[in-house]
């Protein structure tokens, strides 16, 4: 990139990204395990499957392949746990904060698009105290179809400018 390029906008995914919300989500999901009668998971494990989203960290706990209609109830479980716990543990990483008032500083409008549902990742970064400078946030319900396709992103930065 030639060095009169100025960056023009920033997005961000938000777990393990801007946050570390793998010790919430561990939580939860050992709060899950501990209900039926399963063994809780060490953080690492969890940490490490966190973007393969809730019903694949919810079959780590299983041995017996899951029918759909079950996998659906636990994951309904699981994030109705998560969210009453959602911000217990969760931090931003060192250096967001810096990173995001730079960007503030310097007019760089910047967003969150992010697979996690808007009724947990709203809250989530209102706790975190980061919602009010984002000038967008797609959630993982925000459209019909979620990342790793790029409708998500391509909706923030329209919203971006």
């Amino acid at each position: 990139m030639p060095n009169n390029t100025r960056v023009q906008a920033v997005l961000f995914d938000l777990d393990g990204t801007l946050a570390d919300t793998s010790p919430d989500m561990t939580d939860a999901l050992n709060k899950l395990f501990i209900k039926h009668g399963k063994q809780t998971l060490d953080y690492e494990l969890v940490r490490k499957n966190t973007s393969r989203g809730s019903i694949a960290m919810i079959q780590l706990g299983f041995e017996e392949i899951l029918e759909e209609k079950h996998s659906n109830q636990l994951r309904d479980e699981f994030l109705q746990i998560y969210a009453e716990n959602l911000c217990n543990k969760t931090q931003l990483f060192p250096g967001v904060n810096e990173l995001l008032e730079s960007l503030n500083n310097t007019d760089i409008p910047w967003g969150i698009v992010t697979n996690k549902p808007g009724n947990l990742a709203e809250p989530l970064v209102q706790e975190l105290g980061i919602a009010f400078n984002a000038v967008c946030m797609v959630s993982g319900d925000s459209l019909s179809r979620r990342k790793p396709d790029p409708d998500q992103l391509h909706h923030a930065a329209n919203m971006l400018g």
